[in-house]
């Protein structure tokens, strides 16, 4: 993954969130960390050494 990769995943709860609590009526500082979360946890699991990439035979 490139650092803009990255950087984009960072960004994207911050710009996202407020537009989707608007969009739905909920509370847009409960869903911003919600998505920080979520992305984060992506980002490791991308990260991960110990995932596996096989190509299939």
């Amino acid at each position: 993954m490139s650092k803009a990769d990255r950087d984009s995943w960072t960004n994207w709860p911050a710009r996202t969130a407020p537009i989707m609590a608007a969009q739905f009526g909920l509370d847009q500082m409960a869903l911003t960390i919600y998505l920080e979360e979520e992305a984060r946890q992506h980002l490791t699991e991308r990260s991960d050494p110990k995932l596996r990439f096989e190509v299939p035979s």
